[in-house]
């Protein structure tokens, strides 16, 4: 990658300093004495704080370092601005002598990259390797802090555009649903009909069915196959019905069982399946609308036929999911065979196709959701039956306006449907930004380079000196702590040759642990202290025939 001439990369290590989160001794839902919020995953991403840690067995996190989660599924991913105690699937860079804001930055464009080269089989783990061999490019500190001003105004800009973006979706489901009720109680077509006049189609429709059912009931006795179930045509009932929906006087309405030739749902018992065939649809194949094959499962021929017997869904019928989520319906496409289990309803409408679309637009519209909102049965699982569905309250104009509020709410929706597919370019166009923003501004080109601003080798001696003076500073506090009791010494080196010997997997020999430890003989007993971890069966001896001498090994 060209970088400008004062830039300077390097591996990331080499200018932050790690510390990983852990478990603290005390962790309480409510805050106590000398208690800091405990910063998980949670607590990270979404700013939630549910447990207080104690400060004494804490690591902590300042505002000015930069979290990282290290295990789990977001493996990765960063935040800043925070302050508390680690939590134990989160660690902490602390970066030296770098803007925090721009290593943050930074990391957010690497995040795909560290989250998708994660290390372990079932919990996946940043690994190190990855993480710290990441070439890091930065400028001088001047600069540093120009693109990090410039990031903070264009992400604001971004999210700003997110945010009114955002209200688009809820906006377009809105005038969806106004243009359905306002199609079904008369508004949409009010000036359409002036100087009409019209008449219901309801009579025409319970005429249709009549006859359908009359030529059915014949090719049934003339070919010996059993009789179809009989017409119902009951007196109208208003169960859940608001009639002030009803806005216009020609219009009548009636129950869906006395306009539908048959209301019935798929299969009870459970259908043989197989990995080919004909579909077998169920309620999540049933979308507002359309038919969604995305997911499906298969019969074969035989059991098909067995199906198609008691629920045959022909183009034109309509469709209604009745289990689950409750609601969504569609009329049947032509072109497709399939048969249904009973989490999906079929209203068939084969002498009355023509209304068919007009009876999908009402069972979406509020009034037809209101009704079925109202006749479902809340179990565990919401439902609603057979018996319920035909009690809907269907409005029924002429058959002209019928046309018309087909069209009608058609050329509406299409309209809205292209406003949404312009929303899903502009989204996606928006949401590629930030990454492209990164990609710039990490190769020198978001802001111009002043001759004032010095050089970026030279902050990367002073970071190097840093980095060692720190680790000098660690040793000595090491060193310095008080004094522990024997006793103390002891357990202590024992942690710290468990520790030395894991990372050693072929082990050490006596004297070169010994080394490692930077443990005075006369100090205490090493060789009892080795012999008690043998007696445990934490650690054990073998000949190397290579080194030709006994070694210890961390038994894992």
């Amino acid at each position: 990658m060209g970088l400008p001439k004062n830039w300077v990369e390097t591996e990331l290590h080499d200018v932050v300093l790690y510390k990983k989160g852990k478990k603290p001794k005390i962790l309480k839902e409510e805050e106590f004495e000398n208690s800091l919020p405990y910063l998980d995953i949670k607590a990270f991403e979404e700013g939630e704080i549910r447990r207080y840690a104690d400060k004494d067995s804490s690591n902590f996190i300042d505002e000015e370092d930069i979290g990282i989660v290290w295990d789990g599924a977001r493996s990765g991913w960063v935040s800043i601005g925070k302050s508390g105690a680690l939590g134990s699937t989160i660690a902490k860079l602390t970066p030296l002598k770098i803007e925090s804001t721009y290593l943050y930055r930074f990391l957010q464009s690497k995040f795909a990259y560290i989250n998708s080269n994660t290390r372990g089989t079932g919990i996946p783990h940043v690994d190190p390797q990855v993480l710290w061999s990441i070439q890091f490019p930065f400028p001088p500190l001047p600069e540093q802090e120009r693109i990090v001003t410039k990031l903070d105004a264009l992400f604001g800009q971004i999210d700003q555009m997110k945010q009114s973006l955002e209200r688009i979706p809820q906006l377009l489901a809105n005038f969806k649903q106004q243009v359905l009720t306002q199609a079904v109680t008369g508004k949409l077509t009010e000036a359409w009909r002036e100087g009409k006049e019209l008449e219901s189609y309801l009579n025409q429709i319970k005429l249709n069915r009549e006859n359908a059912y009359k030529e059915i009931l014949e090719i049934a006795k003339r070919e010996g196959e059993r009789k179809p179930k009989k017409l119902i045509n009951n007196k109208y009932e208003n169960h859940a019905f608001n009639e002030d929906f009803l806005k216009v006087k020609y219009w009548k309405v009636d129950n869906l069982v006395n306009i539908a030739d048959l209301i019935t749902d798929g299969e009870h018992s459970t259908p043989q399946r197989q990995d080919e065939g004909y579909y077998l649809l169920s309620a999540r194949n049933v979308k507002n609308g359309y038919l969604d094959l995305s997911k499906v499962d298969y019969v074969g021929e035989e059991e098909y036929k067995k199906l198609v017997k008691r629920c045959n869904p022909e183009p034109n019928d309509v469709l209604l999911s009745c289990s689950g989520t409750v609601g969504r319906t569609t009329v049947v496409p032509k072109g497709i065979e399939f048969v249904m289990v009973r989490s999906a309803a079929l209203i068939k409408f084969q002498s009355n196709k023509e209304i068919s679309k007009y009876i999908e637009i009402f069972l979406m519209s509020t009034p037809g959701q209101n009704q079925i909102n109202e006749l479902k049965k809340s179990t565990a699982q919401a439902n609603i039956f057979i018996g319920p569905i035909g009690k809907i309250s269907i409005t029924i104009p002429s058959l002209k306006e019928i046309s018309e509020i087909i069209n009608r709410v058609e050329n509406l929706f299409t309209k809205s449907d292209a406003i949404e597919a312009q929303y899903k370019t502009l989204k996606a166009k928006i949401d590629s930004l930030p990454q492209a923003i990164l990609h710039k501004a990490f190769k020198g080109e978001l802001v111009p380079q002043l001759p004032t601003d010095g050089n970026a080798k030279d902050l990367l001696k002073e970071i190097e000196k840093l980095k060692l003076d720190k680790k000098q500073i660690g040793k000595r506090t090491r060193r310095n702590k008080s004094p522990l009791t024997k006793k103390n010494q002891i357990e202590q080196l024992k942690q710290e040759i468990k520790k030395i010997l894991k990372e050693k997997k072929q082990g050490l020999d006596y004297e070169s642990l010994r080394k490692e430890l930077l443990t005075n003989k006369n100090d205490i007993n090493f060789k009892m202290i080795l012999k008690e971890l043998m007696d445990d069966g934490i650690v054990s001896q073998y000949f190397n025939k290579n080194e030709k001498q006994m070694m210890i090994k961390i038994n894992l």
